[in-house]
């Protein structure tokens, strides 16, 4: 078990999964770093904003969140009447797409996310919300009962709880690696050589004389590249360069990372030695990213804005997905040409299923 299993132990976090209790608010990611200031040597601080300084973990949330963002909600048991103000713009002053994206992206990060809404029907129902930041509400360990801002009652809280812990949690020792090895190949960038030894053929130096060669010659490697070496003073290398072994521990920890957050590798532009999988066309591709990465986060909004404190009894909330599994015209229209020739549908019908018919 190594140190930070041992921290995460220590302060009753799962030293595998990582996971806190299911009513965690953000102390225990404070705990963690706290825990991770102090070892030896210290261990990146985990939040969302080094979270999002990774590049694949940005092009996740930015895929799923936006993704998911661009899709409309709609009520499926009465799709001919108008949609309820909630589900065209919940916050006033935001577009529908940007406060889903910005909902989705709590999911992803947060074990929870919260509405509070601030304005209702005249039925009770809510008809504007606004987005708390993560750390707005907070649970008690023992009775689960939330504490909110000033002025906020808990009766007005809509919370979406995310399928797992949210990846500053579940996620959180693949991210520290990631930082880590990335902080480590930008050290190898700026010395793109060995490591060195400055063998002494000559006088014995006292430590201080030692201190002060070794800081000239990496100023001056990290000035020029180069540095200059008397008769005395032999460099040797130790080992070889560590650069294919940096392309292939980032290409490794990519992979985890797509892993821990649940996306496809080809999504995020993560390359799979061996791999050679590849789509026909959109739908199918989009069939997958719905399927195995988008349906939860998808659900999780969905089924809460379906019940009855939020939605009318009867109704169901969903969102359309036609955007993104539609076939192309192309496609389409030589389907409805089969089922012309066929005589299962009439002509008529297939431009009304196009909207050809307005």
């Amino acid at each position: 078990m190594n140190l930070w299993q041992v921290a995460l132990n220590a302060l009753g976090v799962d030293a595998v999964t990582g996971t806190a209790s299911p009513h965690a608010d953000s102390t225990h990611l404070e705990s963690l770093n706290n825990a991770a200031a102090f070892a030896t040597p210290p261990m990146p601080v985990i939040d969302r904003r080094a979270a999002m300084s990774i590049p694949v973990v940005r092009r996740a949330r930015n895929l799923i969140a936006s993704t998911i963002g661009r899709l409309p909600l709609v009520e499926t048991v009465a799709p001919n009447a108008e949609p309820t103000k909630l589900l065209t713009q919940p916050e006033p002053g935001r577009t529908r797409a940007n406060s889903i994206t910005w909902l989705v992206d709590q999911l992803i990060f947060y074990p929870h996310a919260h509405w509070h809404v601030i304005d209702r029907n005249g039925r009770g129902y809510p008809t504007a919300v606004e987005l708390l930041p993560y750390d707005a509400v907070s649970y008690d360990a023992t009775t689960g009962a939330p504490t909110l801002p000033p002025g906020m009652s808990a009766a007005n809280l809509i919370r979406f709880d995310s399928p797992d812990e949210g990846l500053l949690a579940a996620g959180a020792d693949v991210l520290r690696r990631s930082l880590s090895i990335t902080a480590a190949a930008s050290r190898a960038e700026s010395n793109p050589v060995p490591a060195l030894d400055l063998h002494n053929n000559g006088e014995e130096l006292t430590a201080a004389e030692i201190e002060q060669l070794l800081s000239s010659w990496e100023r001056a490697r990290a000035r020029r590249g180069v540095a200059y070496s008397s008769r005395s003073l032999e460099v040797r290398p130790l080992g070889s360069s560590t650069e294919n072994l940096l392309i292939e521990g980032r290409r490794q920890i990519d992979l985890e990372l797509v892993r821990a957050i649940g996306l496809p590798a080809w999504a995020a532009d993560v390359v799979i030695s061996g791999s050679s999988l590849n789509y026909t066309n959109r739908e199918s591709r989009n069939a997958e990213l719905i399927d195995f990465t988008l349906a939860p986060y998808m659900t999780a909004i969905t089924e809460r804005l379906s019940l009855g404190d939020v939605t009318p009894s009867g109704r169901n909330v969903t969102f359309d997905t036609d955007a993104l599994v539609k076939p192309s015209r192309e496609n389409r229209w030589k389907t409805l040409e089969i089922g012309i020739n066929a005589g299962i549908i009439t002509a008529e019908e297939a431009r009304k299923e196009e909207g050809l018919d307005r």
